[in-house]
């Protein structure tokens, strides 16, 4: 459970907007970047180079409610 804030030049405050989600990661190998990469390849470098990778979300179930 978590707010989501996003910024824009005209709202340097921020807006909040609640992102209850279950997100679910997976471990990947993070790829080797070529000298002579394009833009979309070192995009994708640059995202990957975590190790980690979004596979799904979902909302959050909430079973506490009656």
């Amino acid at each position: 459970m978590a707010n989501l804030v996003t910024f824009s030049p005209s709202n340097q405050v921020g807006e909040s907007v609640p992102f209850n989600k279950e997100i679910f990661i997976q471990a990947i190998d993070v790829p080797n970047l070529k000298a002579d990469a394009s833009p979309l390849e070192q995009a994708i470098f640059k995202v990957r180079a975590s190790g980690l990778e979004i596979y799904a979300m979902r909302d959050l179930a909430r079973t506490d409610l009656k």
